[in-house]
């Protein structure tokens, strides 16, 4: 069972309060004390895209690194992979959607193009010595499983070593995940995972579903910060710590993690906008 903490870079990204660099750091300091093996660090993103994130390579240079924890960084394109690889990130992540539209409205690229800059991308951090970690998201409608599946195959291809896919807001039902996985975990040779964003009611019960198809990798928010609205509906990723109690991770321990995502959620908004 393997968690990926995304609450410094997925959890906070939607806010448009800024969060001051000293309280990122302490809440990615705090994930690196806690027992949980990997972290997204950061974004890095244009500034003006997402301001939030205009700190990337000073919180890079501020964290507390331990051995035992892969760093990740989030990036959008080969400019933001030299940034990643600069300041130093274990692991490089991106995500493509296998619907158009989301791609045009993110990165204000067609499917194809971002397809291309994102083996590039694979390539080139592999051969930094870097592991990838690719996210494909809108894969549970069964009009973009076909594409979702074609998506999947080039990144793996390409060196990808792990691979998630993700609902990005779209309701899906247990069953929906579920079947989604049963079928899909042994297509890959790389280890897949689930990335979810959810009305924070129904999450127990996909988690549950999940781990009944046989996922052992997730990516989670502590706290489940990163409330959003995603088509009209307000959505969240898993909270950390219900994950690491349904897998029985024992040597997990969310308690001063928490105590710094209850400080940020006084400074922003509760509810961001994707």
């Amino acid at each position: 069972m393997r968690i990926c903490e995304l609450a410094p870079r997925d959890g906070i990204q939607v806010f448009r309060n800024f969060i001051p660099t000293d309280l990122k750091r302490e809440l990615v300091d705090a994930i690196s004390r806690s027992g949980i093996g990997e972290v997204h660090v950061t974004y890095f993103a244009h500034p003006r895209v997402i301001p939030q994130v205009s700190d990337a390579e000073k919180l890079c240079s501020l964290i507390e690194r331990r051995p035992e924890v892969t760093y990740i960084g989030f990036v959008p394109n080969e400019v933001g992979l030299r940034r990643a690889l600069h300041s130093g990130m274990d692991r490089i992540s991106f995500f493509i959607s296998a619907e158009e539209t989301e791609n045009i409205r993110f990165f204000g690229r067609p499917r194809e193009r971002m397809l291309e800059e994102f083996v590039a991308i694979t390539k080139e951090a592999r051969n930094s010595g870097k592991e990838v970690e690719g996210f494909v998201v809108r894969v549970m409608e069964r009009e973009n499983r076909d594409e979702a599946m074609r998506l999947a195959e080039a990144l793996v291809r390409a060196g990808i070593s792990i691979l998630y896919f993700s609902n990005f807001g779209i309701p899906v039902t247990p069953k929906e995940v579920n079947d989604f996985f049963t079928t899909t975990l042994g297509k890959f040779p790389v280890e897949v995972g689930l990335h979810l964003y959810e009305e924070r009611e129904n999450i127990p019960d996909i988690i549950d579903a999940a781990l009944d198809a046989g996922v052992r990798r997730f990516s989670t928010s502590a706290g489940g910060i990163g409330l959003r609205e995603i088509g009209g509906r307000r959505v969240a990723l898993p909270p950390t710590e219900l994950v690491a109690e349904k897998g029985n991770l024992n040597s997990v321990h969310m308690e001063e993690v928490l105590a710094v995502v209850e400080r940020i959620t006084k400074i922003v908004e509760p509810v961001g906008e994707l």
